[in-house]
């Protein structure tokens, strides 16, 4: 999370500078595995917007790269059908960028986001991917009272939009999250639900 993100945390200055992303990948991306990503999802804080892309795998992610079938039972997304219904790299790649615009990546596992949009930008050197969770901590703050307000952010966003290990369902899923921390955060309705 950079500095201005961070000082911003306790009005809502902090949705209009992030976005989140989330992707599905081909396998976890860990040392000695080469990971691609098939599908993105950017959620806008500030309108709630979020959209999402299937990726085509390119011919050589097929032919070298790693598919985890585990992976595959996760997401249920398969080779094949994103072959059939998925979009280019590049042209999603494009539609990505533009999503995002100027605002800060934010991600509930930056390493790995960090990784898979490299991969989809064709870019050697990963993007900055800022950490959700410790957004959230600086919203909420710490102690009892910054628990207990995060817990009933998650509950929220579990009983409004649970994660389902498809990309614009997880993005969803951190998006009520973090409109429910602001909103608490903000004095709208934090004693009344507490």
């Amino acid at each position: 999370m950079s500095e201005g993100v961070a000082r911003g945390v306790r009005g809502h200055e902090t949705a209009r500078r992030i976005v989140l992303v989330d992707c599905e990948a081909s396998s976890l991306a860990q040392p000695g595995v080469r990971s691609f990503p098939i599908e993105i999802a950017v959620g806008v804080p500030e309108t709630g917007e979020i959209r999402s892309w299937l990726i085509k795998p390119e011919r050589e992610w097929i032919d070298e790269w790693d598919w985890d079938p585990g992976a595959e039972r996760v997401h249920g997304l398969s080779r094949d059908y994103l072959l059939g219904h998925g979009l280019p790299r590049a042209q999603v790649a494009r539609e990505v960028r533009e999503a995002i615009g100027p605002r800060e990546i934010m991600s509930d596992n930056p390493p790995y986001e960090a990784h898979w949009l490299a991969v989809l930008w064709g870019e050697a050197k990963p993007p900055q991917v800022g950490s959700l969770l410790i957004l959230y901590a600086a919203i909420a703050g710490f102690g009892e009272h910054g628990r207990a307000m995060f817990e009933l952010a998650e509950q929220r966003a579990l009983k409004e939009a649970p994660p389902k290990h498809r990309a614009a369902d997880d993005v969803r899923h951190e998006l009520v999250k973090l409109r429910e921390l602001l909103r608490l955060a903000d004095g709208d309705g934090w004693l009344e639900e507490r």
